[in-house]
């Protein structure tokens, strides 16, 4: 059983730092060119059972869907 928290497993309202990513180059570039990468503190502030998450990252707004969301591994902070 795997028991890594991913960005998929944080509630709104939270915010979580990024401990790693786990997928393929192609979406690891993506991630990066957006700011996200390991250690970067992403607030999370939609996060409904569909659809895309709505984050902050750096001060930016952004959606991203739920697959990538699922690869980014995190760890919270403010529990």
């Amino acid at each position: 059983m795997n028991n890594k928290k991913t960005l998929l497993n944080i509630k709104a309202g939270k915010t979580a730092i990024v401990s790693s990513i786990s997928s393929g180059h192609r979406l690891q570039r993506r991630l990066s060119e957006m700011g996200v990468v390991p250690g970067t503190a992403i607030k999370v502030l939609q996060n409904s059972s569909a659809g895309p998450l709505l984050l902050e990252i750096k001060g930016t707004k952004t959606a991203l869907g739920r697959g990538a969301s699922d690869a980014i591994i995190v760890r919270e902070i403010g529990v």
